[in-house]
């Protein structure tokens, strides 16, 4: 892999990036054949967007923020994009305080993977420090896909969590804001899915059959649930 110049300075790893993740230490986890196959589609270059359809608990938001992490401390990206899907009810605009601690709640399970990655979210995430913002140290930006018309992202590592909850209109709105110089993550749960129509405005599913077979694409399922019992029956019924 070449390496890219990045603006980020929080996050710099020292050294040329290994070739592939096959010995790398990988944060002490120990990963399932499914998880590995997902690990290597995220680092292999010639890769450049991403689906991964997982049950509960599989672990997707962790081992997409472990490996952007990664990508970005060795300056192949210049930095991460965590985009966020509000639920169907969520009114942000009538909530109180600021945009950020309007919006906040919903980074919460990619603070939880940046802390088993560790990545402090203090430093290393803009909007959390004004200091971050003003001077650019951080390397990471939290968003929802609101206010998404006319933005524009180039040589980013971008995850797109919980998915299965845009629209084919909203997600076809975050997809185009994205220069080929990026890595795309797109994270979702097909069984759990809070759109009304389900099977014809589901753009995660939409999208999933849009780009498979593509060789720039790569189609991932986490079928192992890690949380245990309760977690994985619940999410088995019909």
């Amino acid at each position: 892999m070449a390496k890219t110049k990045s603006t980020a300075t929080t996050n710099q790893f020292i050294g040329t990036p290994p070739k592939n993740l096959d010995d790398h230490i990988f944060y002490g986890m120990t990963l399932d054949d499914e998880q590995k196959t997902f690990r290597d589609a995220l680092y292999d270059e010639s890769v450049r967007i991403v689906f991964c359809n997982a049950v509960a608990g599989t672990g997707k938001t962790t081992i997409a923020t472990m490996v952007g992490n990664i990508l970005t401390g060795y300056r192949l990206y210049e930095g991460m994009i965590y985009i966020a899907c509000p639920t169907r009810e969520a009114k942000i605009g009538f909530l109180p305080g600021t945009y950020e601690e309007k919006t906040d709640p919903y980074f919460e399970p990619f603070y939880q993977a940046c802390l088993k990655a560790n990545i402090q979210i203090n430093t290393a995430i803009n909007q959390k420090s004004i200091i971050n913002q003003k001077e650019g140290c951080g390397y990471i930006d939290c968003v929802t896909h609101l206010y998404m018309r006319g933005l524009n992202y180039e040589n980013k590592y971008i995850i797109l969590d919980e998915s299965q909850n845009f629209t084919l209109e909203e997600l076809k709105l975050i997809l185009t804001r994205f220069h080929d110089s990026c890595k795309v993550v797109v994270l979702g749960h097909t069984g759990q899915v809070d759109i009304s129509d389900r099977t014809n405005n589901n753009g995660f599913s939409r999208y999933i059959d849009h780009f498979k077979g593509d060789a720039r694409c790569a189609v991932c399922t986490l079928s192992k649930n890690y949380r245990g019992w309760i977690s994985s029956h619940a999410d088995s019924i019909q």
